[in-house]
């Protein structure tokens, strides 16, 4: 299935970025959010590599502040 519009997506908990980065390559805007810097430290030097800066951020606020609500939800 192609899609012909332009997605936003958020990928949560994404890590290293792999998922992100396949997503973008389809033309999709990503923002990818870790709990750790480190990991999207590690991320963006790979998005840099692969040339696909233009579609991916990265953010820890965000997944703070989903980790929140949802820890908000277990209680």
């Amino acid at each position: 299935m192609i899609l012909k519009k332009t997605l936003k997506v958020l990928d949560a908990g994404g890590g290293l970025g792999q998922v992100s980065q396949r997503i973008a390559e389809r033309g999709h805007h990503i923002t990818l959010c870790d709990l750790s810097s480190e990991m999207l430290k590690l991320a963006k030097a790979e998005v840099e590599k692969n040339g696909l800066l233009s579609n991916i951020a990265g953010s820890t606020v965000q997944c703070k502040i989903l980790q929140s609500i949802w820890n908000k939800r277990l209680t």
